[in-house]
C-alpha cells in the first residue's frame, strides 16, 4: 500500500468522489459529507469541523470524513505552523477529488492498528 499524502485527512469508509458528494446507495444517499464540510472550509455560521476530539470516528453530521487533529482551514491549506507549513492536505485531497489519487481512506488504514496484533485493552 502507498503511504498517504495526508496528514490530518481521514475516511473511515473507502469511498468515491461520487459517494463523497452525494452519498452511498446503501444510505439512501443521506450520508454524503461534501457540503458539511464545504461549510466548514468556508467558515460558514454554525459549521463543524470533521475534528472528533481524537477519535478516530466521524462525529455528526459527517459519516465518513474526520481530521486526526483540531485544525484550521490554514493547515488545511498549507499546513501547521509547527510542521513549518508544510503537510497541509488541500493538494492531495484535490488530487483525489480531481484525478483519483491516494484516498484519505489510506490515512485511516495506516492509523488503525491490524485486528489480533494488540492485546484488546489497548
Amino acid at each position: 500500500m502507498e503511504q498517504s499524502p495526508f496528514t490530518y485527512t481521514m475516511f473511515v469508509n473507502d469511498i468515491s468522489v461520487t459517494e463523497f458528494n452525494y452519498g452511498t446507495p446503501e444510505n439512501n444517499f443521506q450520508d454524503s459529507d461534501l457540503m458539511h464540510f464545504l461549510k466548514w472550509y468556508k467558515n460558514l455560521p454554525d459549521s463543524i469541523s470533521p475534528y472528533n476530539d481524537g477519535l478516530l470516528e466521524p462525529k455528526y453530521p459527517y459519516t465518513n470524513l474526520v481530521f486526526s487533529e483540531n485544525i484550521s482551514i490554514s493547515d488545511f491549506n498549507y499546513g501547521s505552523a509547527e510542521n513549518n507549513f508544510s503537510g497541509g492536505d488541500l493538494s492531495p485531497f484535490l488530487k483525489w477529488y480531481i484525478t483519483l489519487g491516494i484516498s484519505p481512506y489510506a490515512t485511516f488504514l495506516a492509523a488503525t492498528p491490524p485486528l489480533g496484533k494488540y492485546p484488546p485493552t489497548i
